[in-house]
């Protein structure tokens, strides 16, 4: 869900990390009810600058508020990120390209790795201040 703070865009996903289909996609990547890469390419991929980002993962479903109180992972920098069905008209085959990349960080990658467990994913296209994403949930 995206959300504004002054003049920052919030991104913020929560919930558990699983593959689902999508359309012909058979394995779109989610958080909770968002596709990963889908809501980073449609809110940041124009984004000149920088972007911020932080995430935790857990076996127990985790609020923004938690991230006060656990370790988060943490990368900033250039968003490479895209969601995008493709057809070959020659050979009649459809696929998905779906890439999250912050800063070098492959966030499809990581959280791929972690299927069935629960994320929380904060993207900002400026710096990230855990206190105001927690009081996103409030």
């Amino acid at each position: 869900m995206l959300h504004t703070s002054g003049n920052k865009k919030i991104l913020l996903l929560e919930g558990k990390i699983r593959e689902k289909e999508n359309g012909d996609h058979a394995d779109a990547l989610y958080i909770g009810a968002d596709i990963i890469a889908e809501a980073i390419s449609d809110n940041f991929q124009s984004h000149r600058a920088p972007v911020f980002c932080c995430w935790a993962i857990s076996e127990r479903p985790i609020t923004p508020y938690d991230l006060l109180g656990i370790a988060v992972e943490q990368a900033n920098g250039d968003v490479d990120a895209i969601y995008y069905h493709r057809y070959s008209e020659i050979t009649g085959y459809l696929w998905t390209e779906q890439d999250a990349i912050i800063g070098g960080h492959n966030l499809v990658e990581i959280f791929g790795n972690h299927i069935k467990r629960y994320a929380i994913l904060v993207v900002s296209d400026g710096p990230i201040d855990l206190m105001e994403v927690a009081e996103i949930d409030e």
